[in-house]
């Protein structure tokens, strides 16, 4: 795994206590976490390219309308290549189980399925669930009906460090930019 990922990933460890508590939340998640990730990723999320609104990589709270009655919602992130999303990632405060509550399930699927994409992303940084956008989202649907992969920070179920899903593949393999 990269060191700087690694880096990041004990820094989490090292404050796991605190960052469970409903005092640390989606925004802090967000700057202390999700953005470097992304970042040690290859993504130009703070937009140090200088590119128009655009051209950007990376767009934040992009809005999103699914009809004309509807209310605008903004995913937290929008991924992009050559102006072109390819996924939305919605941020949650790790004290939201990601991984056992419904909820934010349906709502990063809802996001990837209004605007036609094939993945949505969900993470509260201990967690990253990519989801299957292209099935439609009902409100009784649970965490189990997309076809998702899990990936986990930390110390995962089978014991090791870093970002591995249920079929033992890293990250950068199953989501490269």
């Amino acid at each position: 795994m990269n060191q700087d990922i690694r880096k990041l990933v004990e820094k989490y460890e090292a404050d796991r206590n605190m960052y469970l508590t409903d005092r640390y939340n989606d925004t802090l998640v967000r700057s202390d976490f999700l953005d470097p990730l992304f970042e040690l990723l290859g993504w130009d999320i703070k937009n140090k390219a200088g590119k128009p609104t655009n051209e950007r990589e990376v767009i934040l709270e992009e809005p999103l309308k699914a009809g004309a009655s509807e209310n605008t919602k903004k995913p937290d992130y929008t991924f992009r290549l050559f102006a072109e999303r390819k996924f939305f990632l919605e941020a949650k405060k790790p004290c939201v189980s990601i991984d056992k509550v419904d909820a934010p399930a349906r709502q990063a699927r809802r996001y990837g399925y209004t605007a036609n994409l094939k993945i949505s992303v969900l993470s509260n940084f201990e967690y990253l669930m990519i989801y299957d956008a292209s099935v439609k989202v009902e409100e009784t649907d649970t965490n189990q009906k997309a076809d998702s992969a899990s990936f986990c920070t930390g110390v995962s179920t089978n014991g090791n460090m870093g970002w591995v899903d249920s079929r033992g593949r890293t990250f950068k393999e199953v989501f490269p930019k």
